[in-house]
């Protein structure tokens, strides 16, 4: 017998190929399933125009600018509210925390909408080489 959990959460994952950080929450997501647990787009900005405007629009609905995050960069879309995780630790540890909430059933928010978990030295601006 399998139980399904149902999250009202979307989320948008965006990475870089190349990116060491966003390898290790990759390997994370892949070790733990998570795709099939959760609903995550996945869009790699380093190549694709398209991703990256998304990536921006968010940016702009969430008050921030590429000098101000990097990647690997989570949105947490709850309807109209959203939220942001940078960096591959504070992912790791919400979706730690997300897993052990389904096997203890408590299905409660952990994160706090339009919060700056971690500034990045690195900002995605001097990361990519068409700005």
């Amino acid at each position: 017998m399998f139980l399904t959990f149902s999250f009202s959460q979307d989320y948008v994952f965006f990475y870089g190929n190349g990116c060491q950080h966003c390898a290790k929450v990759e390997e994370f997501f892949k070790e733990n399933d998570i795709e099939n647990k959760f609903s995550i787009d996945f869009k790699e900005i380093y190549f694709n125009r398209d991703n990256l405007k998304d990536l921006n629009q968010y940016l702009d609905k969430l008050g921030l600018s590429t000098d101000q995050i990097g990647v690997p960069f989570l949105v947490i879309n709850s309807g109209a509210d959203c939220s942001y995780l940078n960096g591959d630790e504070p992912i790791v540890e919400y979706f730690q925390n997300k897993l052990a909430q389904t096997t203890t059933g408590n299905c409660k928010e952990t994160a706090g909408t339009g919060s700056v978990i971690q500034e990045s030295t690195n900002s995605l601006k001097k990361q990519l080489s068409f700005f």
